[in-house]
């Protein structure tokens, strides 16, 4: 086992534990903090170009009945690299790509499968 996987393995681990130990010790801690957590999608007037060209890019597709609304971050970075949109939006990195992603996921407009980093178009927040 290298160290990075040896790190993410003990990392998982040391989580488990603190949520183990935390429920036990204190269940409604757990309960309280999940039910506090509320999804808010966002208005139409929160999606701005990059969030647009993400949603475009994921979308695409869906009209001529082909395979859509699935990506990973790494896979909408480089599709609009390649195409130049990136360019024109001030060339932002691949990590804000996977903010915004992360960003409509916790809005409720995307899912993240299996939590494997593909994810899936749930609704499209620029629909009023």
């Amino acid at each position: 086992m290298n160290l990075i996987t040896y790190t993410f393995a003990i990392s998982k681990v040391i989580r488990m534990v603190i949520y183990n130990y935390i429920s036990k010790s204190n269940p409604t801690v757990i309960s309280k903090a999940i039910s506090i957590f509320k999804i808010v999608p966002l208005s139409p007037d929160a999606i701005d170009e990059l969030d647009s060209a993400i949603l475009d890019y994921m979308l695409e597709g869906q009209s001529e009945n082909e395979p859509w609304g699935k990506a990973t971050p790494t896979e909408v970075y480089r599709a609009l690299d390649n195409r130049g949109v990136l360019e024109d939006l001030g060339n932002p990195v691949r990590q804000t790509i996977q903010n915004r992603i992360q960003r409509l996921a916790l809005a409720g407009h995307l899912e993240n499968k299996y939590d494997s980093g593909s994810y899936e178009v749930v609704s499209d927040p620029r629909e009023k």
